[in-house]
């Protein structure tokens, strides 16, 4: 999780040193960051949202995203490397998972203050003039947490509907779920509609919303078009006039005169359709497909331009998943979607010609990779980079008209992609990155963790190299019921009984995923000579020529690990 790089992610699986950034960010704001008028950038998100907040209607959603786009920019002018995380809002926020077998805690001093009752030191001040004799009171939330529907549930919503009907069941159920949150489960200031953006933690919230709303414009290519995302809704008046208080017709300022600092955009306005950066897009995407008549790779369905005439023919295609967003080096990066003509090309140097005019328009995509290794299983390799267009073609072209002229030019080099499978299940991780050689006792650790207790000696000494390890099912051929010790942060084999464990007792793996470890008799994975110790039962590196002859230090026997214990392979790691 690298702090700097755009994404907005659950905000307790961040680092607690990102989150009181994040704290100080948003008292700068209130202390020291001020508009024209005097008024702290702080105080001014309430102004607005009193204002001029939408909500029971079509532009509920654009608008709080706007609100969100601008007040994250708003925080980067304070702190250029932070970004509006979200709050995961099915979690209890006294007791949320982050990521790491543990449970964070969002209301402390460290972060957002006090659950209940005035909130507290640091935003004991966090009251203005239109709030004055308002303290800032949160009722005691409940136990246990409320029920919330899912992700899964709020981003399929109303997809068995036709595509003019879809964004607004989808609207309304999201708003009703925002709704229940505010008014059941926190209550307190965030259930007062004209005060509510008094509380910091109120935009973890609305992030959350548009996390939500972004997931299910991310499940169907149409609803990332201005022109077709709203469905039916789509001609109402609040839809197409322009967004306030920002283009000045509200009378707030500095949107209002003296300023005049007027911008005018609509709901339809391509900055506020493009779906911001969640750590949701980190895994795999389904729903591409190749078009039998270009050839091309693109994604979804519908009316959109092929190079060899009409619209694309997707109707022979297999349904293919793409990995997006992952610290995964199994193949090549800089692959991005056309939001002109829906197909995948390579984002390098000049953009190819795009079969809807001009070239290729990429700044809207994710950032995808394509795997050079053969897998076994339900795969193709066939797929390859035409150098003219710099589209992706499916069986090298074969003939197919480039939007270029001509046909394709395909360069060297296979691409493989994975089909939607039990290995490739929409919407799922595909790995975990963060996982080095401790070059004392040689074990696997998870360097993101707390700083784990070594058999070596003191805390593990993390080599240079990371690795990704593939989460069950989804990775190639391999074993299964590897798990993380969250005492000593040693990957171990949750197969047999735990062996022992350098920080007490036994390996503890009851809070961690269920990893899967390629064997060497496959083609996946990049570095072998990783063992599983008999006597510790961790996996460990062992005369593999980085320390020649060196076996670590295992805690079962006090000196080397010994031999592969019974079920060890020699298992075969990814470079992150």
């Amino acid at each position: 999780m690298a702090i700097g790089d755009g994404i907005r992610r659950n905000v307790a699986k961040i680092s607690q040193e990102e989150r009181r950034r994040l704290m100080w960010a948003l008292v700068t704001m209130d202390r020291t960051k001020l508009y024209p008028d005097l008024v702290t950038y702080w105080d001014k998100q309430n102004q607005i949202h009193q204002a001029t907040h939408v909500h029971g209607g079509p532009a509920f959603l654009p608008w709080h995203r706007e609100l969100c786009n601008r007040f994250e920019a708003l925080i980067r002018e304070v702190d250029p490397d932070l970004s509006l995380h979200y709050w995961d809002w099915t979690t209890d926020p006294r007791a949320s998972p982050d990521g790491r077998g543990g449970v964070v805690n969002l209301f402390t001093n460290d972060f957002m203050g006090s659950s209940s009752g005035d909130a507290g030191y640091p935003f004991q001040d966090f009251e203005t003039t239109e709030g004055a004799g308002h303290t800032r009171i949160w009722r005691s939330v409940t136990t246990p947490w409320m029920t919330v529907s899912s992700d899964q549930a709020l981003s399929t919503s109303g997809d068995s509907l036709s595509q003019n009907q879809q964004f607004p069941t989808m609207r309304m159920d999201l708003e009703t779920a925002h709704n229940a949150v505010h008014f059941s489960g926190i209550g307190g200031t965030i259930a007062a509609s004209h005060f509510s953006f008094h509380d910091p933690f109120v935009f973890l919230l609305h992030s959350n919303v548009d996390r939500l709303f972004a997931l299910w414009q991310r499940n169907a290519a149409y609803r990332q078009d201005p022109n077709q995302v709203y469905g039916s809704e789509g001609s109402s008046t609040s839809i197409n006039e322009a967004i306030e208080p920002w283009a000045g017709a509200s009378n707030l300022r500095p949107w209002a005169p003296p300023e005049n600092q007027q911008v005018t955009k609509t709901c339809k306005d391509s900055s506020v359709v493009a779906t911001p950066n969640y750590d949701t897009w980190s895994g795999s995407q389904s729903d591409w497909r190749y078009c039998s008549k270009c050839k091309g790779l693109n994604f979804g369905a519908g009316a959109v331009p092929c190079p060899a005439g009409g619209n694309h023919d997707n109707s022979g295609s297999q349904n293919y998943v793409l990995l997006h967003e992952t610290a995964s080096a199994l193949g090549t990066d800089n692959w991005r979607w056309c939001n002109k003509c829906y197909c995948l090309n390579l984002a390098l140097g000049t953009s190819g010609a795009c079969a809807a005019g001009g070239t290729h328009a990429l700044g809207s995509s994710g950032n995808y990779r394509l795997a050079l290794t053969v897998y076994t299983g339900p795969e193709e390799n066939t797929f390859s980079w035409c150098s003219k267009c710099g589209q992706l073609c499916y069986g090298g072209g074969g003939g197919a008209p480039c939007p270029a002229g001509g046909l394709h030019a395909t360069a060297t080099g296979i691409y493989t992609l994975a089909r939607v499978s039990t290995r490739f299940p929409v919407g799922a991780a595909y790995g975990q990155s963060a996982w080095k050689l401790c070059t004392k006792c040689f074990g696997l650790g998870y360097s993101a963790g707390p700083p784990g207790m070594c058999s070596g000696g003191g805390s593990h000494n993390y080599a240079l190299n990371e690795y990704v390890l593939a989460y069950a099912p989804m990775a190639s051929p391999g074993q299964n019921n590897w798990r993380w010790c969250n005492k000593c942060q040693i990957l171990h084999y949750g197969g047999n009984p735990p062996g022992p464990c350098p920080a007490g007792g036994t390996h503890f793996g009851g809070a961690s995923g269920d990893y899967i470890l390629p064997h060497s008799i496959s083609t996946y994975g990049q570095e072998t000579a990783w063992r599983r110790c008999s006597s510790c039962t961790s996996l460990v590196r062992i005369g593999n020529g980085l320390l020649p002859g060196a076996n670590g230090r295992c805690p079962a026997t006090g000196g080397g690990h010994s031999a592969p214990g019974p079920n060890s392979h020699n298992y075969r790691l990814d470079y992150a």
